[in-house]
């Protein structure tokens, strides 16, 4: 992860009453990595018209509306970004960096340098190089993080010293999830390190090893819970919202799954003839399995054949 200093260094809050200069808040919001817009739409966006200001600060749901009176901060409402209209006030904002790692001139002289020395081969013939020199942070650039600094830290270096740690299914059970986790990283790697248009770090230089992991987080309470007392959403998941009603996870054969930012996702498992129903409509598909964070389920198109014939130009 990110230095925990550089979060630091570039976290800001603003409360009502308090007191806040423009120009040191621009220069606050280009070091963060946040894009000046005549409307502010999406996360990591501000804009500034005279005495308001609109910024959406990554991680929060609304985006917020600062409005000043000289120097003062009169209110903070947050908005809808459709209507642009206000919907409540709140007492104080906490802005976090755009991204998890600069893009000032200085950072990217470091990720060139640590670029060369990490990879063999013409630079110039890399995408994400040749992105970085510009100035554009390229999709899955999140995986050349370390380039960016000088050393980075570990998850357990953010967590407070009173932290309890949960693990489902024992010591065994977070054993076994690590291990897997550390192999599949190592078979992705040793599968994609020939490219060289498109250089993958080593797993050891994005991930914490087991050895490391379990190292990190000795210092913290650990509360060992059993999988078999707890809800399928929180023993398993991805299964549990992909195999609803009487469907299950099938292993199948390992399969490499591109997503939009180029990452690519095993998917082992999958859910055949699973029910479905959209808008009254009843549907079975086979579904197959993949960690995804934002959404429950993804539909291509085969499950419309159900509906009659497909139409495409």
């Amino acid at each position: 992860l990110m230095p925990v200093e550089y979060l630091a260094a570039n976290t800001f809050f603003f409360k009502q009453g308090g007191k806040l200069h423009s120009d040191e808040l621009r220069r606050q919001c280009t070091i963060a990595g946040y894009t000046h817009v005549t409307q502010v739409v999406a996360p990591g966006e501000y804009s500034f018209r005279g005495g308001l200001i609109d910024i959406f600060p990554m991680g929060s749901a609304l985006p917020y509306r600062i409005d000043l009176f000289d120097e003062d901060i009169d209110s903070i409402r947050s908005f809808d970004v459709d209507s642009q209209r206000s919907i409540y006030k709140v007492n104080e904002v906490r802005l976090l960096p755009a991204r998890e790692f600069p893009m000032n001139e200085a950072a990217q002289t470091l990720f060139r340098q640590n670029f060369r020395a990490k990879f063999e081969g013409d630079p110039s013939k890399s995408r994400v190089y040749k992105d970085i020199s510009k100035g554009v942070p390229s999709a899955g650039i999140e995986y050349y993080l370390p380039l960016f600094f000088e050393s980075t830290a570990r998850f357990a270096d953010f967590l407070p010293a009173n932290t309890i740690v949960c693990a489902v299914s024992g010591q065994q059970g977070l054993q076994e999830a690590v291990d897997a986790f550390w192999q599949d990283a190592r078979s992705r790697y040793a599968t994609l390190r020939g490219d060289r248009a498109n250089p993958v770090m080593p797993p050891h230089d994005l991930f914490l090893s087991p050895d490391e992991l379990f190292g990190s987080i000795k210092p913290f309470a650990r509360v060992e819970l059993d999988a078999a007392t707890l809800p399928a959403e929180i023993a398993a998941p991805h299964a549990a919202r992909l195999a609803p009603h009487d469907s299950t996870a099938t292993p199948t054969a390992p399969l490499q799954v591109i997503v939009d930012n180029d990452t690519i996702l095993l998917c082992d498992q999958f859910c055949p003839q699973t029910p479905l129903s959209l808008q009254g409509h009843a549907f079975t598909v086979d579904f197959h399995i993949l960690p995804l964070s934002e959404v429950d389920i993804v539909l291509g198109i085969q499950w419309l054949k159900q509906l009659g014939p497909i139409i495409t130009d």
